[in-house]
């Protein structure tokens, strides 16, 4: 009975196509028909970066500051709320409150048990700015703790480099392998013929053998290190990879060193520099009075007398005014001391400046470095193969020993695995360099 089998994709795009001429629904199972071929998607580096950040669970710090920062200043924005305050006190009175009789009227009697009632009010209607500067301090605060999350994240962008370019480089080296297996299959079946044909010793096909067998070891290292990057990457990523996921191989930009210094840490200077002077800001605000409405309350409980009048209750109410001058006597050491504070803090983004730029200088050179050395392996790459077609040529016809042979096709096979890792070297050059610079 003959087999049946499935249409290729662009056999089946074309008979969809002629059955679209026909009926919509046609066309509706040209599309599906469509997505249901194989796709050869493959893993981005950017894709893994932003997948690590999402993936880490101090991401959500992100959220807790925002809402801390919100609660405090909500707390903060109730300074002017009203403030009551109530006090009751009972006590027995030991030298007597003082009495007012009019001339020639008994005094009134007195009770030395009081209970006396106190209430109080205040609605703050100008704090000196302290609310205002306080919240300005919050807000800059979880900047600043933003920011060091940041750098935290730029560091896990390094990692994410390293796993990354470490499984291109594998699977650099791994195709190199497989070409150079099937240059020595070939040459193990040819000679194998030659054997058996009379022409050949038994030691060159055990010295082809033992080729391959060195060869086939290289690539189980490989195969076991890029599974360890490759596993290692799936669990930073939060998604899972395996043996045949492929990894898109970044391309070489001639623009690499122009994209200006974006380096997390930069923000985190300028956020320490708001931090420091809304808190300065707020020290200031000690210097200025406070305005406020006042309204107190008293009770007495036996009430006062005053001759033939007893006070039982007593309300006032007004405008309150206070200022303390104390911080007038600190105010330039606090400016002085607030100057400083500055000056660290662009010490220290100098200091980092400094550093970042040496580092650049040296991903610079490295990449000048690879690009100089790769440049080179296209000529060397063509030389050892046209020498080891020369001892192949020359194996042919008996005129060298299969070793020979053996030793030349081996450095052709370490010339081109030389390339491929030059080429991967260079692109984690750039990316050092990327990466340094913040982008």
């Amino acid at each position: 009975m003959q087999a049946s089998h499935q249409p290729k994709g662009p056999a089946r795009l074309r008979r969809c196509a002629r059955a679209a001429h026909r009926s919509r629904p046609a066309l509706l199972l040209c599309v599906l028909l469509l997505h249901a071929l194989p796709s050869t998607a493959q893993l981005t580096l950017a894709h893994c970066q932003e997948r690590a950040r999402a993936n880490q669970p101090m991401i959500a710090q992100y959220d807790l500051i925002a809402k801390t920062a919100d609660y405090t200043i909500a707390n903060a924005n109730k300074a002017y709320l009203p403030q009551v305050s109530l006090t009751g006190i009972g006590a027995y009175i030991i030298s007597g409150l003082p009495t007012m009789t009019l001339p020639g009227s008994a005094p009134p009697a007195n009770d030395d048990l009081k209970f006396i009632g106190m209430g109080q009010v205040n609605q703050q209607l100008w704090d000196g700015g302290a609310t205002s500067a306080n919240k300005r301090m919050i807000a800059a605060g979880a900047a600043v703790d933003s920011t060091k999350l940041e750098v935290r994240f730029h560091q896990l962008r390094e990692r994410v480099d390293q796993l990354f370019f470490g499984i291109l480089l594998a699977d650099a080296q791994l195709a190199q392998l497989d070409r150079f297996d099937s240059t020595l299959q070939r040459n193990l079946d040819k000679v194998s013929l030659l054997k058996e044909n009379g022409t050949a010793y038994q030691s060159d096909v055990d010295e082809v053998h033992a080729e391959l067998l060195k060869l086939h070891q290289r690539k189980i290292e490989f195969a076991y290190v890029r599974s360890g990057y490759v596993d290692m990457l799936s669990y930073l990523i939060g998604e899972p990879l395996d043996s045949t996921t492929v990894l898109q191989r970044p391309a070489v930009r001639e623009d690499f060193a122009s994209a200006p210094d974006q380096r997390p840490e930069l923000g985190t200077f300028t956020a320490q520099r708001e931090l420091a002077t809304a808190q300065y800001q707020l020290g200031k605000t000690s210097l200025m009075p406070k305005v406020g409405l006042l309204g107190t309350g008293l009770l007495f409980a036996p009430a006062l007398g005053f001759g033939t009048s007893e006070i039982s209750s007593l309300a006032l109410a007004g405008i309150s005014l206070s200022w303390n001058t104390s911080g007038l006597y600190r105010q330039a050491n606090d400016h002085k001391l607030h100057e400083l504070h500055l000056a660290r803090i662009a010490n220290e983004e100098s200091s980092f400046r400094f550093a970042n730029g040496l580092d650049l200088r040296r991903d610079d050179q490295e990449v000048r470095k690879a690009r100089a050395i790769l440049a080179a392996d296209e000529g060397i790459v063509a030389l050892r193969t046209r020498i080891a077609d020369a001892y192949q040529l020359k194996y042919d016809n008996g005129l060298c020993a299969m070793n020979d042979l053996i030793d030349a096709m081996s450095e052709v096979d370490e010339a081109r695995s030389d390339k491929a890792l030059h080429e991967i070297q260079l692109l984690l050059a750039m990316q050092h360099y990327a990466t340094d610079n913040g982008n």
